[in-house]
């Protein structure tokens, strides 16, 4: 991850200097250069599993990567509430949603009886 400015690094302290001292240089060894860990994350992180390009949280696979890259990083709400104008990332996110603020729309409508089991 490059280095941002102190003024838009989402940590940046006032006090610290910029850019961070590495912990592992004040022991006494190199700094790991952008090869390095690279090299080091192809080693640690098997095949088949993904990292995110913008805050490197590793995913089991593609598909979860993508989403969250879109719901988290871009913001997309796919989901929207067949009653108000309320849009969601999940579908599990919108059925609650419908369930809690719209019961009665809900029971007149019989959308969710097929998905939802019997008491």
């Amino acid at each position: 991850m490059p280095h941002l400015p102190p003024t838009l690094h989402p940590k940046a302290q006032p006090s610290l200097s910029y850019p961070p001292a590495s912990p592992i240089a004040d022991r006494g060894h190199p700094v790991p250069t952008r090869g390095d860990i690279k090299l080091h994350l192809q080693t640690v992180i098997p095949n088949g599993v993904r990292q995110c390009p913008v805050c490197g949280r590793v995913f089991s696979g593609n598909h979860q990567c993508r989403r969250h890259y879109k719901t988290i990083h871009l913001g997309v709400k796919e989901h929207s509430c067949n009653f108000c104008p309320k849009n969601f990332t999940t579908v599990t996110s919108k059925t609650h949603h419908m369930k809690v603020f719209h019961p009665l729309d809900i029971r007149m409508s019989g959308i969710l009886s097929s998905q939802s089991k019997p008491p």
